[in-house]
């Protein structure tokens, strides 16, 4: 696995492009808007593979989030694809445990589970 050699932001602070020490240049936007579900969010992406792959974050997002001064282990940095919460079982899960949803989410993702 290739490490990280430079984050360099482009144009403003939502744009980075990172290079890898095997050469690779990957271009990160740490402000995508995407629709999912008919909810807009606002996420970083990443044109490298593994991103694109998985809609999981990657060294790369995480370098330019650092970068940025942003905290890296975020919900708000995670796919809503990737989201429990938003599963259509996930409010009965809630009512059998007898728990309480979670506060850390906006108000945008709550309830939003329509198929």
């Amino acid at each position: 696995m290739d490490k990280v050699k430079d984050c360099t932001p482009v144009d403003n602070d939502e744009n980075y492009i990172v290079t890898m020490f095997n050469g690779t240049i990957t271009r990160v936007n740490l402000k995508t808007k995407i629709i999912h579900r008919g909810v807009s969010y606002t996420i970083p992406t990443c044109t490298c593979g593994f991103w694109c792959s998985s809609f999981v974050p990657c060294k790369c997002i995480a370098r330019a989030l650092n970068a940025r001064g942003l905290e890296v282990l975020s919900v708000n940095h995670v796919h809503p694809y990737h989201l429990v919460q938003l599963h259509p079982l996930w409010d009965n899960a809630l009512k059998n445990c007898k728990r309480a949803n979670y506060d850390d989410f906006g108000n945008s993702i709550q309830g939003k589970c329509n198929i």
